[in-house]
């Protein structure tokens, strides 16, 4: 039956992301708490109140140690504070913890020393629910709040309520997801089975889901993606799909999930070009020994170039989260192209509009492996000839 099919789908994507729930567990079942002995703020910003159902919602998060002494936390490499639930309670109803966010920097964590009167600050995608598909799925007014938990023996942290008003998705979101949808199902289904109605309740609940599965790994996907079905057949899958995002966004550039499809394609734009330069330097040196030289006007030439380029500052110019991702590879493909006044100015980007965003540090790290970069560039191009 479709719908097995379907499910099988479904359980291999939430086995992937069990450990968010297991993070993000109710702390509330627990008796011996006492009160957190430092004083802190925890604040969410929305900047508007009315959002369509189904789309990306972005929330910006704020922990301040209001105290006269530092204190140990422990963070996500974005800034969010670990332990951080997103709750949602429907007009009568109470709040419910949602596992909501795509894997945000991963498991990942560190441990921040949080000085008096500063922050830890971050931005969270409000978009999937785990095991329920969209968070705010259906029309109607709600109510949210954030709840932070410092740690087991302490009672959790609460911000502000706010009233947010949910309406109905635009058609154009609305055929997006439909369209999405279907690319779910030749993707992981094939051909559908004889007799199987997509306008029946069960075909629209078999589209939905797997758009939803397939909305979750574009965004999911924050690392240059290697899709090379020459060298690797089994992308051949991923190499169809990469196709039918592309018409996808060429007939939808203005929906609320393009800017998502950009980056994914910019991604994998920008692995195929560094995958194919790793290549010919490999080739080059078992057949001279010496290191390719690296003619940034070739580079800039090449077709995979001009498409990691065109992707990335699309998505660069889109509301999308975490904006910083976009920018971040954006400076990196200037630096590969020895574009070294764009590269900087990313970087300087980086720092100045998303500072509250962990810019600073990403930029940090840009510059760091820009500088490596151009440091084995000229020790290649110093070398003697052999």
């Amino acid at each position: 039956m479709l719908t097995d099919s379907l499910e099988q789908s479904a359980l291999a994507f939430v086995l992937t992301i069990a450990f968010v729930a297991n993070a993000y567990g109710d702390p509330l079942g627990h008796t011996s708490r006492t009160d957190f002995p430092h004083p802190v703020t925890l604040e969410v910003s929305l900047g508007r109140s009315t959002f369509g159902a189904k789309e990306p919602l972005h929330i910006h998060i704020s922990l301040t140690n209001l105290g006269s002494v530092p204190f140990l936390m422990t963070t996500r490499l974005d800034g969010v504070p670990y332990g951080l639930v997103f709750e949602v309670a429907k007009e009568g109803e109470q709040f419910q913890g949602r596992s909501y966010w795509l894997r945000r920097s991963g498991p990942e964590q560190t441990t921040t020393e949080l000085m008096p009167g500063k922050r830890a600050v971050g931005e969270l995608l409000i978009l999937l629910d785990y095991g329920r598909g969209y968070v705010f799925g259906e029309p109607g007014p709600y109510r949210i709040r954030a709840r932070w938990s410092p740690g087991k023996d302490y009672e959790p942290i609460y911000s502000d309520e706010f009233d947010i008003d949910i309406r109905a998705s635009t058609p154009k979101n609305g055929e997006f997801r439909s369209e999405l949808g279907w690319i779910g199902l030749r993707r992981n289904v094939g051909e559908l089975p004889a007799g199987v109605d997509l306008d029946s309740v069960e075909g629209k609940e078999a589209l939905e889901r797997q758009s939803v599965l397939l909305l979750a790994k574009i965004v999911n996907t924050r690392r240059p993606h290697l899709v090379d079905p020459a060298r690797r057949p089994e992308d051949q899958k991923e190499a169809e799909l990469v196709e039918q995002l592309r018409d996808l966004l060429e007939r939808y550039p203005d929906s609320s999930y393009s800017g998502y499809i950009a980056r994914y394609l910019g991604l994998v734009h920008l692995k195929t070009l560094a995958h194919e330069y790793s290549l010919a330097a490999g080739a080059a040196r078992r057949e001279t020994g010496q290191e390719m030289k690296w003619n940034a006007l070739d580079f800039r030439g090449d077709p995979e170039y001009q498409q990691a380029l065109h992707y990335l500052t699309t998505a660069d110019k889109a509301d999308i989260w975490p904006r910083t991702c976009a920018q971040y590879n954006l400076a990196w493909l200037h630096g590969m192209a020895r574009d070294w006044d764009k590269a900087e100015a990313s970087c300087n980007k980086l720092r100045s509009e998303y500072a509250d965003l962990n810019g600073a540090q990403l930029a940090d790290q840009l510059e760091e492996t820009i500088q490596k970069f151009k440091n084995k560039l000229s020790l290649s191009e110093s070398a003697p000839n052999r």
